[in-house]
C-alpha cells in the first residue's frame, strides 16, 4: 500500500514539475505579429452609372484611391477584377476615396466619383468584411 502511495506521490510531483515548467515559460511573440489584427477587410463592387453604350454597368478593371484623413502620405491604391469586384486591407480610422480621372497637359482633371457616392470611408474594429460598393460616372464630354 505504501509503495502505491509512494509511486504516486512521485507521479504528482513529476507532473507539478513539468507544468510548472511548460506554463513559466514565456512564448517569443514577433512584434509584427499583432498587426494583422489590426487589419479589417474591405470589399464592394465599382459601378459605372452612365456608360456611354451600356449604362449601368460593372466598373472593370477600375482602380480607387484611399487616402487615410489627416495623411497626405498615406496611399492605398485598389483594382476592381474583371466583375467589378474590390478587395483591400486597410486599418482602422477614416479613409478619403479618390477617383479623378487626369487628362494630361493643361486639360484640368475631373472626379468620377457619383454626385450620391460617400467620400469617406470609416473603418471600425468588424469580424465581417465591411461592404462598400462604389458608384462612378464617367465624363460628359
Amino acid at each position: 500500500m505504501f509503495r502505491n502511495i509512494g509511486r504516486f506521490i512521485f507521479l504528482l510531483v513529476i507532473l507539478m514539475n513539468l507544468f510548472i515548467s511548460v506554463m513559466g515559460q514565456e512564448v517569443k511573440v514577433h512584434p509584427d505579429d499583432k498587426l494583422y489584427d489590426k487589419v479589417f477587410i474591405v470589399r464592394g463592387k465599382i459601378d459605372i452609372l452612365n456608360h456611354p453604350t451600356l449604362g449601368k454597368t460593372e466598373g472593370r478593371n477600375i482602380s480607387v484611391l484611399f487616402q487615410k484623413v489627416g495623411c497626405k502620405t498615406c496611399l492605398i491604391l485598389t483594382t476592381s477584377d474583371s466583375d467589378g469586384n474590390y478587395v483591400i486591407g486597410l486599418s482602422k480610422g477614416k479613409y478619403k476615396v479618390i477617383m479623378r480621372f487626369v487628362r494630361g497637359g493643361s486639360e484640368p482633371s475631373f472626379d468620377l466619383l457619383a454626385p450620391s457616392q460617400p467620400r469617406i470611408l470609416n473603418v471600425t474594429k468588424s469580424n465581417r468584411p465591411i461592404e462598400f460598393n462604389i458608384q462612378m460616372m464617367l465624363s460628359e464630354d
